[in-house]
């Protein structure tokens, strides 16, 4: 039998501090399952498109142009046909999703133009590039300058956490870490609402191929771009901040009603959102201060295939007394 649920500040414990940088959501941990390869990934994310009943929504760097991701995209479009209460967004990078020809565009024309009332695609575009470096940099070169980089795979009430693209070698031979919520609404409405936010400031792609400008675009005037940098900041702000409780979503309930209340939970989850550009450093900001804070009885986990930690990071590590275990890719 599983054991008798703890309270909420119990399982919060000495991590309570948390609550004043993000909001808690209250999951529980037999739901949560660590996925293991590449073929694990592209297989899990198969199975949930085919089993969405209501919503389906997709971030990603891009999309690829190979088989296994014509074959998905194929999935899709048929789930799109046969359910129709499945409405689905695909969120991409506007330089990285344009790319080359054939591009993830491209490949997604068909059943945009087949389902466009319930196929959304959005295209964010850094704000940074424009005017004359927009029309100078080649191709490649301009994405230095910033790339939509969330990576989000959330059907109905489950969410799949990874750092892997919809890609090819991301789905064979390239291995990420792979982390799914199943049965977690509050989980997938939050999520839903930093997708919903980063679209609403994002190329739209219509039926038609025609690009469709966000309000305020930031790429016509100084003066569009500081109106259109505020309203992202603020909208996030309102999605993310610890102390709002009304974040709601087309498929969403009231977060009060929800049987993963705080009262009966084993696991609590708190998202961390980073996006500099806009002033929001919701990661940065518990990454210092949970390095900062080691007992000497405590133990830190470290593990990155690109371990180049900042100064503040490396510092924060050295002063603080308990022990700190590094995994790192190999140089070879």
């Amino acid at each position: 039998p599983s054991p008798p649920m703890a309270s909420f500040s119990k399982v919060l414990g000495s991590f309570s501090w948390l609550c004043r940088h993000s909001h808690p959501i209250s999951v529980f941990g037999d739901n949560v399952a660590v996925l293991h390869t590449p073929g694990d990934f592209y297989r899990t994310l198969i199975e949930q498109i085919k089993t969405a009943n209501n919503r389906i929504l997709l971030s990603s760097l891009y999309l690829g142009t190979g088989e296994l991701e014509k074959d998905l995209v194929s999935i899709l479009g048929s789930v799109l046909h046969d359910k129709r209460n499945v409405e689905c967004t695909i969120l991409l990078d506007y330089l990285r999703g344009n790319r080359g020809i054939p591009n993830s565009v491209s490949l997604l024309q068909d059943i945009l133009a087949s389902n466009h009332n319930r196929l959304k695609l959005y295209l964010y575009h850094t704000p940074h590039l424009r005017g004359l470096a927009k029309k100078l940099m080649p191709q490649r070169f301009n994405e230095v300058v910033g790339l939509q980089h969330t990576k989000i795979y959330l059907f109905d009430d489950n969410v799949m956490f990874s750092g892997a693209n919809l890609s090819e070698d991301y789905f064979t031979n390239r291995r990420d870490r792979y982390l799914i919520f199943k049965n977690s609404p509050e989980l997938a409405d939050f999520i839903a609402g930093i997708h919903r936010i980063i679209c609403d400031h994002s190329y739209n792609i219509n039926y038609e191929g025609t690009t469709i400008s966000p309000a305020n675009d930031p790429l016509k005037s100084r003066k569009c771009l500081n109106k259109y940098k505020s309203s992202f900041e603020k909208a996030m702000s309102c999605v993310i901040n610890p102390s709002d409780l009304s974040r709601t979503d087309s498929h969403a309930t009231d977060s009060v009603t929800r049987t993963d209340s705080h009262a009966n939970t084993d696991t609590i989850v708190f998202p961390l959102v980073q996006m500099g550009d806009y002033n929001i450093k919701q990661d940065e900001v518990v990454t210092q201060e949970l390095l900062s804070d080691v007992k000497s009885s405590e133990r830190i986990y470290l593990s990155s295939g690109y371990f180049n930690l900042p100064p503040q990071y490396m510092e924060a590590i050295l002063k603080n007394e308990g022990q700190c275990h590094i995994l790192a890719s190999s140089p070879q």
